[in-house]
């Protein structure tokens, strides 16, 4: 069809006006060949003047420039337009996604002043699939919006809207915190579940949220209990959440504060959570805000046996236990390890 309206713009023996110029630059758009960008290029610039006040023919006239990947050009008509709309910012982005300019796209939905639509959002999830980085996850804090103003549902809706081949790490944790957000745990759970490569992130994702929600459930109807606490604390660093037993540790702070003697058990295991995770810089300033608040350090003792024999049972049982397929888990160390040392050497030592 394009190139029918060009065969008939050759026959054309008057000026076409607004409306045909639209229908001429989205035809260029669509056909985005070497004779559509010599008829577009030809009008834009012979009508740039007479058109700087029609917003639907910049608009046009973005599109089809981003489709040439006249980035330039395009940003310059952009600049024109006086009353942006939905569809300005839209055919802008989708052409920076294109392009393989996902960061512009970003930076552009940032700037925006409207509220997007599910056309916007899709877009910019479509950009953060490409990215995949922190500022990725950020954008997609803000989609969140969705669920923190109580709309979870639609949120679900945009995520099921979106191509499969475009869902991506950034777009599960989003529609997750806002099921989360909203209450929606039925469609957390059916999200999740749909889930194929369910990564480290999604999973902790999952069970912070399921975890947080019994817990807010059993203190509606019961006071705060420490032990609950200490238990969820214990299985987040069997998990190795350090998201979970953080934000565990926070609570318990601020809900027993006149229990510091039992925040030192608490602070071993965040330690060790951390420790797990290679994060030994974060687990030794815990350690030492502990000592500070509390005044207590760990006491250094000294014990021995003359039982070598017992040491030989335990070399004998961990040689049996790996030649049947055992592996020491290393995130169960909680310091670096040293030249002369390994994770066996470690994991049985004396505490």
């Amino acid at each position: 069809m394009p190139e029918k309206l060009f065969d008939l713009l050759d026959k054309m023996v008057i000026e076409p006006d607004d409306v045909n110029l639209t229908f001429i630059l989205n035809a260029c758009a669509q056909l985005n060949n070497g004779r559509a960008m010599k008829i577009g290029n030809k009008f834009l610039h012979e009508k740039l003047n007479q058109i700087q006040n029609n917003n639907i023919i910049l608009n046009s006239a973005t599109h089809m420039l981003m489709k040439f990947g006249d980035i330039r050009r395009a940003e310059h008509i952009f600049e024109m337009i006086k009353k942006k709309g939905i569809f300005s910012y839209s055919s802008m982005m989708k052409g920076y996604v294109e392009n393989n300019m996902p960061e512009n796209a970003l930076d552009l939905f940032e700037r925006m002043s409207l509220s997007p639509n599910d056309i916007i959002y899709i877009i910019i999830f479509n950009a953060s699939s490409k990215l995949a980085n922190e500022r990725a996850i950020t954008i997609g804090k803000k989609i969140n919006a969705y669920g923190l103003n109580g709309t979870g549902l639609e949120a679900v809706q945009l995520y099921r809207q979106i191509p499969h081949n475009l869902v991506n790490d950034v777009s599960h944790v989003c529609v997750l915190n806002t099921c989360s957000h909203s209450g929606l745990l039925d469609h957390a759970r059916s999200v999740f579940n749909e889930i194929i490569v369910k990564t480290e992130k999604i999973t902790a994702l999952w069970f912070v949220e399921c975890a947080q929600n019994v817990l807010d459930d059993f203190e509606k109807i019961n006071s705060s209990s420490l032990s609950i606490y200490m238990a969820m604390l214990s299985g987040a660093r069997n998990n190795r959440n350090s998201v979970l037993s953080q934000r565990l540790y926070n609570q318990m702070k601020s809900l027993f504060s006149n229990k510091k003697d039992d925040f030192i058990a608490a602070s071993i295991l965040l330690c060790n959570t951390y420790s797990s995770l290679g994060q030994f810089e974060q687990a030794a300033h815990i350690r030492s805000t502990r000592i500070k608040e509390s005044g207590k350090n760990v006491k250094v003792g000294l014990t021995w046996t003359e039982a070598n024999e017992i040491y030989a049972e335990l070399d004998r049982m961990s040689l049996e236990l790996i030649e049947y397929g055992h592996k020491y888990d290393s995130s169960w160390m909680t310091r670096p390890i040293k030249e002369d040392e390994s994770v066996e050497s470690i994991l049985c030592s004396h505490s």
